[in-house]
């Protein structure tokens, strides 16, 4: 079987880990789409909001274009992004 990414929508609906732990971690230890060792070849082609983020954070896109995700569009999320941004260049984790 090969590995699911955990950004698509083939995972299978194991429960909720906070009823049952137990039997969950059992699930996700038995499955070989699980197994990181796997090794899997990274996707070619993939964006993530993360990633989103930091290009937008970087300057390389702007606002106008992050709000082309649909998450992005509510209120204050645009706001709260740019002030994290701010952090991380202030911080020094980015250049």
């Amino acid at each position: 079987m090969p590995f699911t990414c955990t950004r698509a929508d083939d995972l299978p609906l194991i429960g909720n880990v906070f009823n049952n732990p137990l039997e969950i971690a059992k699930t996700i230890r038995n499955r070989e789409n699980y197994n990181p060792d796997s090794g899997p070849e990274p996707c070619s082609y993939c964006i993530i909001q993360y990633e989103m983020m930091n290009l937008h954070t970087e300057g390389l896109i702007d606002e106008k274009e992050m709000r082309r995700i649909p998450s992005f569009k509510f209120p204050g999320v645009m706001d709260r992004i740019d002030e994290i941004g701010k952090n991380l260049i202030s911080s020094g984790f980015v250049t």
